[in-house]
């Protein structure tokens, strides 16, 4: 009976205040609703790679390599330590997995075609993998000539038909029948974007040149997974094959000479810890996840901090209900839970608002993030947290409230005099200032992370990418002259061009290149691009010095063009005409002559300085580079491009991009973070408004009759503006200036992350100050005239 009583009466003092009711729930369950989506993303970017039953005994094989001074981390290995590490330390390796990346490739099945990401990996890769068996046997690449299909592909071929034992064609020249179908792995997987397994001695019948490479100490080009035997150590195993193809290269003096250093990266760690510098782990994206949760904690004690200024600004109000039921007799006990009771309601009412505002915003913040986050309704450990969320969040946020109403004198009550706190106003002032700390420094942080992005965008990437459109290919050489003639006779296109590498993007690195005045001990590596003599034309590179490739000179074939980084990289002077010799002991010994040097194209990161970069004039087989002409229409055009596609390749698939969007997805994660951050911040100065508007309640109520009487003696309502809101505005001038180095310091840390960066202006500070600034005084200023246009006689009365 008495919990059912502290119920009703807390329910009728929430639904009598109303106005303090709504703030109050509102800004708690804006609190809470951030803390939620924020809990998701964590648990999902925590929990990533976890579902294989083993993950803590899994780890991929990396190597370090010393470059020029300084140490270079990679993923990819040389194949041959598959066999070294599979023979020799049976005794702690269960499984040794040699795999490599197959990019996208065309699965044909009658006729359908569809493009996907698989693996070429070795048959013992099915352990390593978290994969759920649907139909087959996990063991389903032991054959050569088999594939193993996800779900979403198996349906997207056959439907709901069984693909087990049907064929299906890769590309053009591999045939291969369906022998498993595997659950889709989820987001939350390094592997989320495998497609297909297919057999790795499949890769070697069909390809000679993977043969030799299986042999070839000398190319580090592909993926090892291995799974540790229980009760291994992890860090062990790491130091015991550290200086293993060290040992095994001692002989081969130009290999020997990088110092290879291998070293396990656990799975566990492969998503948040995969930043390296100098040999060694520099974090990475566990900086975000430190990042948000660190917002999320505080977003929800600003929430909390809200509701306690909130509470406190109406304990005026209820001071003389205190002082009736002290004297009828109530305890001090029986009050604090009257006012836990009510803290309680308040916070579960806020919660179910909360739960409301996640599910709706969901979408939205999943459409950011890019993930697949839901709230686990359903899961018992959920339900019991929430439970537990809500009583102490209940308590933590009542626990002061509680303690003040209880506290007052009886007699004092009754008569109207008495004092909530010596020094009422000192810590709320504080907490309004680490309020808007926060959201100013949030407010910066946002605007210098999108001004970085504007500056990568900006950049002059050395060619002209509108109009520009990229088409993927499985077969084409320069040779084919027909088809590059039916696509100019559409009339549609100024050029066509073909490369090994798509216009953003840079697929080769070499090394082994050899011209005067090479230092012997240099250690060189250069990005590598095949293309046809009409590419320069195509894409619109500038020619600094010497001449563009070209079908009417047969040398060609053996000339290089440069970039300008590549010229600088080499110290040549004057290199039109030197000869370049490329030796790498396996596939190339050719020398070459240098026809021209360009300007530098920005084909990789837009963050980072240009690579050097050597182009070659070669059939190429990638992509097609098609210009379309001055004022077509791109609908019209595709249409005309892609009836000579199908005239030409009826067996491939006709895909494109336009470079200018290719190049935009380079800036897709730093402008999600960007659109979180703002959202974050957006919220932040929400709640901590409310927190500045209980604050003005508050000191409203403490000087309503110092207002009246001031309004009695002929004051005006500026001035009453000026004596209530100065004070909140001193607050918010200090919470700016706390939070301008503060933000300075962590976007320069941030920024260090980019080779080319911006440099942070003084004015980016002064005119978010300026907007903080005026966002808190409309705040006060909308309480202030509230108080400001009460009748004195109110006030008053009392007397």
């Amino acid at each position: 009976m008495m919990l059912k009583n502290y119920i009703k009466i807390a329910w009728r003092n929430l639904i009598k205040n109303r106005l303090h009711t709504i703030i109050n729930i509102v800004g708690l369950s804006i609190g809470l609703g951030v803390s939620l989506l924020i809990s998701l993303w964590v648990q999902d970017e925590l929990t990533f790679d976890r579902q294989h039953p083993n993950f803590q005994n899994i780890a991929q094989v990396m190597i370090n390599t010393r470059q020029n001074g300084s140490l270079e981390t990679s993923k990819t290995v040389a194949a041959p330590l598959a066999e070294v590490l599979r023979n020799d330390y049976r005794d702690i390796f269960k499984s040794v997995v040699l795999a490599r990346q197959t990019g996208d490739h065309l699965l044909h099945y009658q006729d359908k075609m569809l493009r996907a990401t698989g693996k070429f990996i070795e048959k013992e890769g099915t352990n390593i993998l978290p994969l759920q068996m649907l139909s087959g046997e996990k063991d389903g690449l032991i054959k050569p000539n088999s594939i193993m299909l996800s779900q979403e592909m198996s349906q997207a071929i056959f439907g709901k038909t069984d693909p087990i034992g049907k064929a299906l064609k890769v590309d053009e020249h591999m045939l291969v029948s369906v022998t498993g179908v595997y659950k889709d792995l989820p987001d939350n997987s390094t592997f989320k974007e495998v497609k297909y397994l297919i057999p790795w001695q499949l890769l070697t019948t069909i390809d000679k040149n993977y043969s030799k490479l299986e042999k070839s100490w000398e190319f580090n080009w592909f993926e090892i997974f291995v799974e540790l035997n229980p009760q291994v150590s992890m860090a062990n195993t790491s130091k015991k094959i550290e200086n293993l193809q060290k040992n095994i290269l001692k002989n081969n003096v130009s290999l020997f000479a990088y110092e290879p250093s291998l070293f396990l990266h656990p799975m566990e760690k492969w998503h948040l810890y995969g930043d390296w510098s100098e040999g060694k782990n520099a974090g990475g994206l566990i900086k975000f996840v430190w990042l948000f949760s660190i917002v999320g904690v505080f977003v929800l004690l600003l929430a909390v901090v809200n509701f306690i200024n909130l509470s406190t600004a109406k304990a005026q109000k209820r001071a003389k209900e205190v002082g009736i039921r002290k004297a009828i007799g109530s305890s001090r006990k029986q009050l604090m839970l009257q006012f836990f009771c009510e803290s309680i309601l308040t916070t579960l009412l806020s919660y179910v608002l909360a739960l409301l505002f996640t599910y709706f915003s969901l979408p939205l913040f999943n459409d950011l993030a890019q993930k697949s986050l839901y709230i686990p309704y359903t899961d018992l450990n959920f339900q019991l947290i929430s439970i537990g969320f809500v009583l102490l969040i209940g308590l933590l946020a009542g626990t002061y409230p509680a303690l003040l109403l209880s506290s007052f004198n009886t007699i004092g009550t009754l008569r109207g005099l008495f004092n909530t706190n010596k020094n009422p106003i000192t810590p709320r002032r504080i907490l309004v200032v680490i309020q808007f700390t926060i959201a100013t420094v949030l407010s910066m942080g946002t605007i210098i992370i999108f001004q970085q992005i504007q500056y990568s965008k900006n950049r002059n990437v050395g060619y002209n990418q509108q109009d520009l459109i990229s088409f993927r290919m499985n077969r084409f050489n320069g040779r084919n002259e027909a088809f590059r003639n039916e696509l100019l006779q559409t009339g549609v296109l100024s050029d066509v061009a073909q490369t090994t590498s798509p216009a953003t993007d840079s697929w080769s690195n070499a090394s082994g290149f050899f011209w005067e005045g090479k230092n012997p001990t240099f250690k060189d590596n250069f990005s590598l691009v095949a293309i046809s003599p009409e590419y320069g034309k195509t894409i619109g590179w500038k020619m600094i010095m010497g001449r563009d490739f070209s079908k009417d000179f047969l040398g060609d074939s053996s000339s290089i063009v440069l970039n300008e980084k590549a010229v600088r990289y080499m110290g040549i002077k004057n290199p039109i005409g030197k000869t370049v010799r490329w030796k790498d002991g396996t596939f190339n010994d050719a020398t070459y002559k240098i026809i021209g040097v360009v300007k530098d194209l920005v084909t990789q990161s837009p963050y980072d300085p240009v690579h050097q970069t050597i182009y070659f004039m070669q059939p190429a087989a990638n992509f097609l580079l098609a210009r379309l002409k001055p004022g077509i229409d791109a609908q019209d055009a595709l249409k005309k491009i892609k009836a000579v596609f199908n005239q030409h390749m009826p067996n491939q698939d006709f895909e494109f991009t336009f470079v200018k969007d290719d190049f935009a997805q380079k800036f897709s994660f730093e402008e999600r973070v960007g659109k979180i951050a703002s959202v974050l911040t957006l919220l932040t100065l929400l709640i901590s408004c409310l927190g500045i508007f209980g604050l003005v309640a508050f000191m409203s109520e403490q000087r309503k009759k110092e207002v009246g009487i001031r309004k009695v003696l002929g004051a005006s309502i500026r001035s009453l503006l000026q004596l209530l809101s100065i004070e909140f505005v001193k607050l918010v001038l200090i919470a700016t200036l706390i939070a301008g180095p503060i933000a300075w310091w962590l976007m320069n840390k941030w920024l260090e992350n980019f080779s080319l960066r911006i440099t942070i202006s003084g004015w980016t500070f002064v005119y978010t100050s300026l907007a903080i600034l005026l966002i808190a005084l409309f705040t006060i200023i909308f309480q202030t005239i509230k108080t400001s246009l009460e009748n004195p006689v109110d006030s008053l009365r009392n007397e």
